[in-house]
């Protein structure tokens, strides 16, 4: 499996373990179908405007599930510049989160 294909594979996994709480991001689906996990990684993070879903990951105490942390997990950071990792954090800690919580 590929670094790229790990990635994805554990984007699918956020989406599962969010689910089972209650929140089925259904938008996060269509964007993972259509541009894969690090391209749609990418562009949520280049968007100036921050997902409502990131919000209410935050409401659910569920920020651990983001694609902003998971872009943060130290393994992908090959993935990433470092201007998208920025970005991640920046949101992250502007919800209070510290990035962190990967299996």
């Amino acid at each position: 499996m590929t670094l790229e294909e790990r990635f994805r594979a554990d984007l699918l996994r956020t989406y599962v373990d969010a689910a089972k709480r209650g929140y089925h991001a259904t938008y996060f689906m269509q964007m993972l179908e259509t541009y894969g996990g690090v391209e749609m990684a990418k562009r949520l993070l280049d968007d100036d405007q921050v997902q409502s879903g990131l919000y209410r990951l935050a409401e659910l105490g569920l920020l651990r599930l983001s694609v902003e942390n998971l872009v943060l997990n130290p393994v992908y950071d090959e993935l990433f510049l470092s201007s998208v990792k920025n970005a991640a954090r920046k949101r992250l800690e502007d919800l209070g989160f510290e990035p962190g919580g990967w299996d």
